[in-house]
């Protein structure tokens, strides 16, 4: 039996949004009967694999033992938390400030964004299911005063130039690939000057290691010599890339951003999570050491060097060091 079609959620088009939005963007954006405002994307290797699954379920799993989501989320909030703070971006700030959430997904950040005090924040996915579960939880929160939710390319997200004050990217411009430095570009564009970009990508040496114990010998050379790492879910196969650190400093200062601050995610739970995908660690023996894989992940987010992503904060500066976006 074919599934039902859910209903509409009546969502607002908020003036506040109408306000940011680039001149022109009714010709290729309308805002739908769920409140979100839908863009025309293009089809990609990403797109396909997140259609597949049915969106992303980031926000609901972040609760659910033992998922990945539920041993990373709270140490990514803590070092979003950490870095603001130490960047000046305080509560008084980011109460008149209005925040991008690039790419994401059902909302598991958005959420954050919120509860962090940001007196806005745009959610911007390319993938209409992840956006349609975030407007439920929009719509039982209450929060279309404070929360708008867009569908769109990265690349083409229908937003003013120099409009926004911060924008978080979590695990999201790497799937551009060979895009990825215009993806970047887009985000400056939409920054005004001295706004901030909180960025995390994945690691080459973390992604290689991770090929080379679960995958392929020759996917973990490839991995090393190319940067990008192959993946496959659900009959999708591709490759995605990932960046060394020194890369991914060296390109926020070529296009135009100050780093501020760097933090790491480890690469020990996504390990531990294929341990127990495959089966040869279970669910008890998780429950039985919780606390103590918990206090090993934190310390090694703090001081480790085996990352799985790597966290950069960075602030658009006035000009850019050079025009070259390749």
């Amino acid at each position: 039996m074919a599934e039902a079609p859910q209903p509409n959620l009546g969502g607002p088009r908020p003036r506040w949004l109408l306000e940011l939005l680039e001149d022109g963007w009714e010709k290729r954006c309308h805002f739908d009967g769920n409140g979100i405002l839908t863009c025309k994307v293009a089809r990609t290797p990403a797109l396909e694999l997140y259609e597949r699954l049915g969106g992303t379920r980031l926000r609901q799993l972040q609760y659910e033992p033992y998922t990945l989501a539920y041993w990373e989320t709270k140490i990514y909030k803590d070092h979003i938390a950490s870095l603001l703070e130490e960047s000046g971006f305080n509560p008084r700030v980011r109460s008149r400030s209005i925040a991008v959430d690039l790419g994401s997904g059902d909302g598991r950040f958005t959420e954050y964004l919120v509860s962090l005090g940001f007196g806005k924040v745009i959610a911007v996915d390319n993938n209409y299911a992840s956006l349609r579960s975030l407007a439920e939880y929009v719509d039982r929160e209450g929060l279309w005063h404070r929360v708008a939710l867009v569908r769109s390319d990265i690349v083409d997200v229908p937003l003013r130039s120099s409009s926004i004050d911060f924008v978080l990217a979590v695990e999201a411009l790497y799937y551009l690939n060979q895009s990825y430095e215009k993806g970047l570009m887009k985000v400056r564009s939409i920054l005004r000057t001295g706004g901030y970009l909180l960025e995390s990508e994945p690691d080459t040496e973390g992604m290689a290691v991770k090929t080379l114990v679960f995958e392929s010998f020759e996917g973990f050379l490839e991995t090393l010599e190319t940067g990008y790492f192959p993946e496959t879910y659900h009959g999708v196969s591709t490759r995605f890339r990932s960046f060394t650190l020194d890369e991914l400093l060296d390109v926020h200062r070529r296009l135009g951003f100050r780093v501020l601050g760097v933090r790491g995610l480890p690469l020990y739970p996504l390990l531990v999570r294929i341990l127990q995908l495959r089966g040869a660690v279970g669910e008890d023996k998780l429950r039985t050491y919780e606390e103590r894989l918990r206090e090993v992940f934190r310390k090694t987010a703090l001081a480790g060097r085996c990352r799985r992503v790597n966290i950069v904060l960075s602030r658009k500066e006035a000009e850019l060091q050079s025009q070259d976006t390749s």
